[in-house]
């Protein structure tokens, strides 16, 4: 059975980073796995619609988020 799971990059405007920059990684809880694609991409797009909520809320201004499907080699798909 194939499994897939997201990962994501948030990178945000940061006044006290010295390049006014900060990045992060985001990861599900690994209760979340999905067993297509379609089904991983779907979600991918209804979690990167909740983290720019979550950051606009927060006044935060996301410069990247990139959210990708993977598999359980790390592969992206």
């Amino acid at each position: 059975m194939k499994s897939f799971f997201l990962f994501a990059m948030i990178c945000f405007a940061d006044p006290e980073a010295p390049r006014g920059i900060s990045c992060m990684d985001f990861q599900e809880n690994d209760t979340k796995i999905y067993n297509s694609p379609k089904a991983c991409y779907d979600a991918a797009n209804k979690v990167g619609d909740e983290i720019k909520i979550q950051f606009s809320t927060n006044e935060i201004r996301i410069l990247e988020l990139i959210i990708w499907c993977v598999n359980t080699k790390g592969e992206i798909v």
